[in-house]
């Protein structure tokens, strides 16, 4: 697929997409593959992009620096309690509180600011299983009622059936005497 054609054109399509502003066929420097493409302007300027620069990702941001990958900082057991408690004391994060707790244990902000992100959304849902649990205790409730009462709503339809057949085997008596 060409640099910047759309994942959403088929091969039949792409073409007649793009001709209208890059010529693949008639670019003298494309025969050995160091570019991808020409941009014909009103001008008739060329805009060459190498195929260097596509494939190293140029313009995208990168995790390394001069070559080096940057190591996370691992946090220590104590960090990660007093992180917790000060997390138990306020939910919210604002700048300020960030920028001390930074300071006071030696982390990146950024570092921070993502434990307390993870920890609310442990903590949301621990919340949402709290939550859960009751309304499902509540429901278990309300389902053992329910099944009670169909229970001695059965009973009372029997009761109602016998004593009306009682009372019409009364006044058939009656009737017959």
């Amino acid at each position: 697929m060409e640099y910047w054609s759309s994942s959403f054109i088929d091969g039949a399509s792409s073409s007649s997409f793009i001709s209208p502003f890059y010529n693949f066929d008639h670019f003298s420097g494309n025969q050995d593959n160091r570019c991808l493409g020409t941009m014909m302007g009103a001008q008739q300027d060329i805009l060459h992009v190498p195929l260097a620069m596509v494939e190293s990702g140029y313009g995208e941001e990168s995790n390394s620096f001069n070559g080096q990958e940057k190591k996370k900082k691992k946090m220590t057991s104590e960090q990660l309690k007093f992180l917790e408690r000060s997390f138990q004391e306020e939910i919210k994060l604002n700048p300020d509180r960030k920028m001390k707790l930074s300071k006071e244990l030696g982390l990146q902000p950024r570092q921070i600011a993502v434990w307390f992100q993870n920890r609310k959304a442990r903590w949301k849902n621990k919340q949402l299983e709290h939550l859960y649990e009751s309304l499902r205790q509540e429901f278990d409730i309300v389902s053992r009622e329910k099944e009670l009462l169909q229970e001695e709503l059965i009973q009372l339809k029997s009761m109602i059936r016998e004593d009306s057949s009682c009372k019409k085997k009364q006044t058939w008596e009656k009737a017959c005497s």
